[in-house]
C-alpha cells in the first residue's frame, strides 16, 4: 500500500523483519528482531498472566 510512507512512518515491525530477511536477505538481521519480538510477547504474556490471575480455592464438603 504505502510501502511504509514517508521515511518509514507507517511501517511495522514485522514489516521490518519481512523485509530485512526476503528483500534484503540479512536472515541474521531478521532472526535477531524475531526473537526480540519474541522476548516482549512473552514478557507482556508472562506480566498479563501475573495480573488477571484469579485463584480459586476449593472446599470440601461433607
Amino acid at each position: 500500500m504505502t510501502q511504509g510512507g514517508p521515511v518509514h512512518a507507517t511501517s511495522i515491525y514485522v514489516f521490518y523483519i519481512y523485509e530485512q530477511a526476503f528483500h534484503y536477505f540479512r536472515i541474521g538481521r531478521a532472526s535477531a528482531a524475531v526473537m526480540i519480538c519474541f522476548g516482549l510477547i512473552l514478557a507482556l504474556t508472562y506480566a498479563q498472566h501475573r495480573v488477571f490471575r484469579r485463584k480459586v480455592h476449593y472446599t470440601q464438603v461433607g
